[in-house]
């Protein structure tokens, strides 16, 4: 099955439900009020797919913490000659991202409950770390990806 066949599963409210999940774990957060309203814009939009929602938060990604730095290709089949210089391909073999420098330990909501967890999602960085982001992932992502500071 290819990612374009892949569809939303909205019998349940599957949005309603993600957007509660949310609220319930980053509403203390610091920036939840700057970004709740553009993540429920997002995951409310009119797609069934999940390939295009998956782009599409990408790409907002790209526009509000990398400055559109990132060229975000789908690639519908896979061939060698798809591997250019700044594939992140890798980052899954990782346990650790502090391994390649990427993440240092940052406040989270629940630290002080649970003591600090890496790698948690994108959505944490996103509303503990907010227009930090970028920075905070620092010289090791950007040194891969061939950004400058």
């Amino acid at each position: 099955m290819s990612c374009a066949e892949l569809k939303i599963y909205d019998l349940e409210d599957w949005r309603r439900s993600q957007l509660e999940s949310i609220r319930a774990a980053y509403s203390s957060s610091p920036y939840f009020l700057y970004y709740q309203h553009d993540i429920s814009n997002l995951i409310t939009q009119q797609t069934d797919s999940v390939c295009k929602l998956n782009m599409e938060i990408l790409e907002w990604i790209n526009d509000k913490f990398f400055e559109k730095r990132w060229t975000i290709k789908r690639i519908v089949d896979y061939h060698e000659e798809h591997l250019v210089d700044h594939d992140l391909r890798f980052l899954h073999l990782l346990t650790n991202r502090m391994e390649w420098g990427g993440l240092q330990p940052y406040a989270q909501v629940f630290e002080g409950r649970h003591g600090y967890e890496a790698n948690l999602s994108c959505l944490d960085l996103i509303f503990n770390l907010g227009p930090g982001l970028s920075s905070h992932l620092g010289p090791g992502l950007s040194s891969h990806l061939g950004f400058s500071s």
